[in-house]
Formats: structure tokens, sequence, C-alpha cells
């Protein structure tokens, strides 16, 4: 497996909503600060999202969206338009689908209505210091995006699976709004676009960097050191190791320790395996020596953090708890 791939399966993506959303007239909705990842398509008319760190973008019929978590930001019809806050102009819980038509301006806006869907998805939050550190706060795919041409299809899918409810409609869509994020993200990944810190994705597609990354997760239990790493990335110990500091943000050793300890929080998560098998398979001499590490990112062992899952709480909380 590639090692995107491989680590999304660890970060543990999950759709936790979904809207379409039809909207006339002049109109405009604010959103407050975020910690999710945001994905969206335009399926006809046009809108503006006005991101903190981006400033207004237009997106027509055919193109999407994400947005990593950050500062909030704003949707609508056209710039200058004063927002409403979200939760006031559409009280409750919004439905699977919300028309939106401002009745005082609905005869001023744009003559043909904007059609969006939208979702909102989580990572585990092991993953924002990776993923979401990479991301740019806007990222948005044009209809003339290289790879964009796949995309249409899937927003056919959308639009007929959001406009009728249908069996199964929640699951299509929920899959078809991952699809979407894996495009933008491998818009991302693909043409390196601008982004500030460290470069968890650049480092991915860096033809060097990235083929020690791809080694350590395809076998985290190897006894990696600095310079088996750079033997992977074919350079030499010292310029491998100041050249994966500057664009992963951690030394390589470090990188090597966390990751072992993601994969474990993963299977601990997702499965029943004892955590004395959990260690042997990452390498870790023992389980105490598992559990040392897990402490220093978790703050707690793996036992306790896995008792959390089973009382229903967030793990990665009821550590923090301790």
């Amino acid at each position: 497996m590639d090692p995107l791939s491989d680590a999304l399966d660890v970060f543990e993506l999950a759709l936790t909503s979904s809207t379409r959303f039809e909207a006339a007239g002049r109109w405009a909705l604010s959103f407050d600060r975020h910690d999710e990842i945001k994905v969206g398509a335009v399926l006809s008319g046009t809108c503006w999202i006005d991101a903190a760190e981006t400033g207004a973008t237009q997106l027509s019929a055919g193109e999407c969206w994400l947005l990593a978590g950050g500062p909030k930001f704003t949707v609508s019809s056209s710039p200058g338009v004063p927002p409403l806050p979200q939760e006031q102009a559409l009280p409750g819980p919004w439905s699977s689908t919300v028309h939106y038509a401002p009745e005082a301006d609905t005869d001023s806006g744009p003559a043909r209505p904007s059609v969006i869907v939208s979702g909102s998805l989580t990572l585990h939050s092991d993953a924002t210091e990776l993923l979401l550190a990479s991301l740019p706060t806007l990222t948005r795919i044009s209809a003339h995006d290289e790879g964009a041409r796949a995309i249409g299809p899937i927003l056919e899918l959308l639009n007929g699976e959001s406009a009728v409810d249908q069996p199964g409609g929640t699951a299509m869509r929920r899959h078809l709004a991952h699809v979407l994020f894996l495009h933008a993200v491998r818009t991302v990944y693909r043409t390196g676009r601008k982004r500030t810190g460290r470069d968890w994705l650049a480092a991915l597609a860096d033809p060097m960097i990235g083929r020690s990354l791809q080694a350590v997760h395809e076998d985290p239990a190897r006894k990696w050191t600095v310079a088996g790493l750079a033997r992977q990335a074919r350079m030499s110990r010292s310029v491998f190791a100041e050249r994966f500091h500057d664009q992963v943000g951690l030394p390589p050793a470090e990188y090597v320790s966390r990751w072992r300890v993601r994969v474990a929080a993963h299977r601990l998560r997702t499965g029943d395996h004892r955590v004395a098998e959990i260690a042997a398979d990452l390498g870790y001499s023992s389980p105490s020596a598992l559990s040392s590490a897990f402490a220093r990112l978790h703050g707690c062992s793996p036992a306790q953090y896995r008792a959390a899952r089973h009382s229903y709480q967030e793990p990665s909380s009821a550590c923090a708890d301790r």
C-alpha cells in the first residue's frame, strides 16, 4: 500500500454529516472555527467561500473544495453580502436537504439558484499534527485541474443521491464524500501547493524522503535507524536527517517512535488484539516497552486507552483526564 493510503487507514477517516444546500437570492452564511475537514462541491450555479487566510474564492458548477480545520469562514452568493451566523439563519440540526432563500433578497440575487453538496469529515486526533498541518486552509479543485475529469461522474452521482432519498443513500453519500476528499488531498499531494510550516504531504511525495516514510509505514516493527532510513532514501545520513526534519517537523527516530504508537492506538481502537500481541507485532521488546512509549504520547497506558473505547469515550480525551 502507498504511504498516504496506509496513513489514512490509521487516521480513521469518518464522515460526520452531509447536506445538500439549495439557495436562491442574495445570501451569506458564516461558520465558526472548526476542527474538522469540510469537503464540498457546486452542482449548479456558483458560490463564494471566504476563509480568513485565503480571501474570497469563487467556485462554479463542477468545482470542489476542501477546508482544513481552521478559523471561521463564510459561504455566500457573492462577496459583500452581510453574513448571518448559520445557526441563526438555519437553526436546529440540518436535514439532508436544506432550502434557503432570504425573503427580502430572493429577487436580487443570482438568477440561477446554487446547489451545493458538502460534508464534514473527522480524522482521529493523531492525524492533526501531520495531515491537517500540511493542508492549506482552502483547497479549490478547478474543473481544469489535472484529474478533475474523474470528478464529473462523482458529482452526477452525488446530485442524484442527494436530491432524492433512496435506500442506501446515506451510505452512498458517505462514500462519495470520501472520494471527493481523496481527490482534494491528491490535488495538494500532486501539485505541491504552497503551505507553511512542516509539510508531511510534501514529504510523502518527495522522491527520496517519501521512500523512507513508505518503508516505515510498511514495516513499523523493524529496528529503524537514521542510517537505515537514509539508505532507503539513497541519501547520506547527515543530509537525510536534516531534510527529513525540515519537511516532516520531527527527527527520523521520533517519527518512527510516534508512528509505531499511532499504529498501536489504531489497533486498540479497532480490534481486540492483546497488548502483548500488538507489542510483539510492532517490534517492542515487551508490553511494558509499548506502554512506556504509549504513555509518552497519549498520557495513559494502552489498557486505559482501550478501556475508554469500551466505555464509549473518545480515547484521547479519556487519557487526557487521567
